[in-house]
């Protein structure tokens, strides 16, 4: 694309390793002469900060190991799905450090938009590569710097830069929404059910009360046959179904079942389906 360079990460952005310290250095939340640190614990989609240790500032030797408003806190040290995992850090209300085993990105800003940076590290693409960079011990995975310091970044200027973060934040902020509208939906539908019926578990208005087996042709356990990759018909399990009622479909094993059973293990319109 015509204005855009690719550089590598290294030279637009600095990777900052945390203090170290011992489980016994933690001390109480404002102690004086202490700081917070944060940890692999506090890397969620937004920097988790409802469980945040504090250490004695003696333990930060260097002004970068303070976190810096637009830093990526990212897990450096973690299990293999988790290592790379990253958060952007907001503005803090006091002086933040943070462990050993994770790091900060820190942008240089004259060359790359910190939000830009967040949003290129924070891709399915990049957390996948990176992830493949990590060195495997026993039951932790390590985040390989150096290599991630090599991956190419495509950067067009600064200004473009702030227009594509500020095009995906807002992408974010319409598809939370949108979650939270549905969320708000599932409950009025359930508040509508409840005021129109009462709730089951305790009363039902107007109504007999009977068992479900009452209302049932019947009610059988699924097939039992192997499932996998490959076979004729698609197998519904426990992860198909979402916690609010709903078919999850993305996610289907397949297996081959003999014509006489074929019949019995049909799903149809209407069969309701229910985890055990």
């Amino acid at each position: 694309m015509s204005g855009w360079t690719t550089v590598q990460l290294g030279e637009v952005s600095d990777f900052v390793r945390g203090v170290t310290f011992k489980p016994t250095d933690v001390v109480e939340a404002g102690t004086d002469g202490s700081v917070p640190c944060m940890r692999t614990k506090n890397v969620q989609l937004d920097l988790d900060l409802s469980d945040v240790w504090w250490i004695d500032r003696s333990h930060v030797k260097r002004d970068e190991q303070y976190l810096n408003e637009g830093d990526l806190l990212i897990s450096s040290a973690n299990s293999w799905n988790l290592v790379g995992k990253c958060s952007w850090i907001p503005s803090l209300e006091s002086p933040s450090t943070f462990g050993g085993f994770v790091t900060a990105l820190r942008a240089k800003p004259q060359q790359v938009d910190p939000r830009y940076l967040y949003r290129f590290f924070s891709s399915a693409r990049v957390q996948a590569t990176v992830r493949s960079f990590a060195r495997q011990t026993t039951n932790i995975s390590n985040l390989d710097l150096k290599r991630c310091a090599a991956l190419p970044i495509p950067l067009p200027s600064v200004e473009e830069q702030r227009r594509i973060a500020a095009i995906l934040d807002h992408a974010d902020t319409l598809r939370a929404k949108r979650r939270e509208a549905l969320a708000r939906l599932d409950e009025l539908t359930q508040s509508i059910f409840i005021d129109m019926f009462g709730d089951p578990a305790f009363s039902v208005k107007g109504a007999n009360a009977v068992t479900i087996g009452d209302l049932l042709d019947s009610a059988q356990y699924g097939t039992s046959e192997k499932s996998g990759a490959e076979g004729e018909y698609a197998v519904l399990r426990m992860n198909n179904i979402t916690y609010q009622g709903q078919m999850d479909l993305t996610d289907l094993k397949y297996t081959d079942l003999p014509d006489d059973k074929v019949d019995r293990f049909t799903v149809r319109a209407g069969d309701v389906l229910r985890a055990p």
